[in-house]
């Protein structure tokens, strides 16, 4: 019963992080006009949304249900209020990005933990192999534009 808990529990706290995912990266695509960026976002918010579909079937919550957190909620609300006061430099909202991803890998090693079923388990490792290409990509443009 115990397992079961916090299995369920940890995927909706995935579907919780892909939430916040998607929503951060929906954002920053309009903080900038760099296309490159704009369209490994898009990606990203795509993604997003095609893994939870994945992870639902684990779940005891819809994605809407799983909401985003207060602390991802906080940043992206600070950082849209700096941007509409100051404007946002391309470099930090390549750093935001990363950030983002960083904790979305941190999310999928947390329960990656866990004692999972062999069919979980394997999803989540693919999922997580795929935001992990993501994250080197945004790191490989992020260092192309600062270089540049």
């Amino acid at each position: 019963m115990k397992e079961t808990f916090e299995l369920v529990s940890g995927v909706n706290s995935l579907i919780r992080t892909l939430n916040d995912r998607f929503s951060f990266f929906k954002e920053l695509i309009g903080m900038t006009e760099n296309n490159a960026f704009q369209n490994i976002s898009s990606t990203n918010c795509s993604q997003s949304k095609v893994l939870q579909k994945e992870l639902l079937k684990y779940s005891d919550e819809t994605a809407e249900e799983a909401g985003t957190s207060f602390s991802s909620d906080s940043k992206r609300f600070w950082i849209k209020l700096k941007d509409n006061i100051t404007g946002t430099s391309l470099n930090t909202i390549f750093q935001e990005a990363i950030k983002v991803e960083k904790n979305t890998l941190k999310a999928y090693q947390e329960i990656l933990g866990l004692n999972l079923p062999s069919d979980l388990k394997n999803l989540i490792s693919g999922q997580y192999f795929l935001i992990e290409k993501n994250y080197k990509e945004l790191t490989l443009l992020e260092q192309e534009y600062s270089d540049a």
